[in-house]
């Protein structure tokens, strides 16, 4: 028998160069207490996680805010979203989408789109 793993494509903004770090990311990614997705211009990274209840904070580099921000997902929000979509509490840009692959590029490219609006 073979168990089919559960996964996401995890997705950010950065700040600093605006390009989107895009990564799958598997329950055994998860294994461990952590999993950090770094932008290629090495200056920002999201970080999942694991909570001892099994919940997974997520922290998200801002566009607009200076501090990252903070949040809470259960594993069932995190792994079974078609697409789940946040964006900044302060300014609204999306800034982090999960879920399935071509679901989250479909969303970063409407969210590019409503940017340079």
């Amino acid at each position: 028998m073979i168990i089919e793993q559960r996964k996401t494509t995890l997705a950010y903004r950065c700040p600093t160069c605006g390009g989107v770090p895009t990564s799958m990311v598997g329950a055994f990614s998860l294994s461990g207490d952590r999993f950090v997705l770094k932008c290629t211009c090495k200056e920002s990274q999201l970080v999942v996680d694991k909570q001892a209840d099994g919940k997974l904070m997520l922290t998200v580099p801002c566009v607009s805010c200076p501090q990252p921000h903070n949040y809470i997902l259960s594993r069932e929000v995190f792994f079974n979203s078609e697409v789940f979509i946040i964006p900044c509490s302060t300014c609204g840009i999306d800034i982090c989408f999960l879920g399935n692959s071509d679901k989250v590029s479909e969303a970063v490219e409407h969210s590019n789109d409503e940017i340079v609006k």
